[in-house]
């Protein structure tokens, strides 16, 4: 059963979510990269690349580990030009696209990601001489035909999707506890992060892959926990 998100004012909004499902471009099996502003890091922070990984969890040069998903994971190597901690803010709806390595043609055959919930990290300086640490950050895949990340390919940030089913599903999220921080490892099994992860990643590629949020999807997500 498809969702149709719909009100007084517009019930038009909803029928377009709906038609975009599946269709939505970058996502899925659409050509293209996903639309929307782009994520503009500050002059600070200076990008020196961003690897895919299979690791979901912290590594030896991981001074920062958040996020949330699990099929995902980039390393963000980076470094703080200034010579105090900085805050980075990297905002819900953020798209992370595959660019390829040495072989730029097998771009093709990886997902793209997105983070579903802002993300504030606070950026130690990097000490002189020194090539600093990582940040490791979670997501979600959006291409089900694909790959996950690896550790073979390079990612960039990209847009910050503007697709009316990916906006609304990052309003049904906003407020609930999605953040591998805020796990401590004491939650019930159905809500562990673990089992949300994977709950989640499925509801997205009903949006990024099929025809879109069922009524189980929307009655999954208003049970999460809040923050």
């Amino acid at each position: 059963m498809i969702v149709i998100f719909s009100s007084c004012s517009n019930e038009d909004e909803g029928e377009k979510m709906a038609e975009l499902s599946g269709k939505i471009k970058g996502m899925g099996k659409q050509p293209g990269e996903p639309e929307g502003p782009p994520f503009v890091v500050p002059p600070w922070f200076q990008i020196e690349e961003i690897r895919g990984s299979s690791l979901a969890e912290p590594e030896a040069n991981s001074c920062i580990f958040d996020g949330t998903g699990e099929w995902m994971v980039l390393n963000v190597k980076f470094r703080n030009t200034e010579d105090e901690e900085k805050l980075l803010t990297i905002p819900a709806g953020t798209i992370i696209w595959p660019i390829g390595d040495v072989l730029v043609s097998t771009a093709h055959l990886y997902q793209g990601g997105i983070i579903i919930e802002k993300i504030v990290v606070k950026v130690p300086p990097t000490p002189s001489g020194s090539g600093g640490c990582n940040i490791k950050l979670l997501a979600y895949c959006i291409n089900k035909s694909k790959e996950f990340s690896d550790p073979e390919m390079v990612y960039k940030f990209g847009n910050i999707s503007n697709a009316p089913q990916i906006r609304n599903f990052l309003k049904l999220v906003e407020k609930k506890k999605l953040a591998y921080s805020a796990f401590d490892g004491s939650e019930p099994t159905a809500f562990s992060y673990g089992e949300i992860t994977r709950e989640i990643q499925e509801i997205i590629w009903n949006i990024t892959d099929k025809d879109g949020l069922e009524k189980e999807d929307i009655e999954y997500l208003e049970k999460l926990p809040n923050k």
